[in-house]
């Protein structure tokens, strides 16, 4: 089994209807274990330019599964068009958003799959959540820590 530590935003609607369903179908899916769920936390936007820019709800889990990283974006993938979410999102208001941030100490560079998450290092929203669920997480890019990446960010 593989850890993999994942994060979650919403901003449109029934924002903690949304992250709750997203949980949900995570627990519901064959393969996937160990579910630990962050606190949530409400943002600003960051980088949206497109209306409606309401807050942001945040949050992120840490599964356990036996699935490859290509398995885990596609069943993403499916949770966020199932709730109605389109793929293409960048810098736009989201129904659900669901990101793999790190996959053990693996290292992927693919055109559609970046691991770890290529700018979580700097994301309060990404990192706030995971340093009460994955403090001693250790990114194999920048080999520091969820807590010390956290630390390291400006208040």
């Amino acid at each position: 089994m593989n850890p993999v530590l994942i994060a979650l935003g919403t901003n449109i609607g029934d924002r903690a209807g949304h992250i709750r369903r997203a949980i949900s179908a995570l627990r519901a899916t064959p393969g996937i274990a160990s579910l630990t769920t962050a606190p949530w936390f409400e943002t600003d936007p960051v980088g949206m330019t497109d209306a409606p820019i309401n807050p942001f709800i945040n949050t992120a889990v840490t599964v356990e599964t036996s699935q490859e990283p290509a398995a885990v974006l596609a069943l993403l993938q499916g949770i966020e068009t199932t709730m109605g979410q389109a793929i293409d999102k960048n810098n736009t208001a989201r129904i659900i958003d669901l990101d793999i941030i790190g996959y053990g100490s693996r290292v992927i560079n693919h055109p559609h799959l970046t691991i770890p998450h290529p700018r979580f290092r700097t994301r309060r929203f990404v990192l706030e959540p995971l340093v009460f669920i994955a403090p001693d997480w250790v990114d194999p890019v920048s080999g520091q820590s969820i807590r010390a990446l956290f630390e390291s960010l400006s208040p």
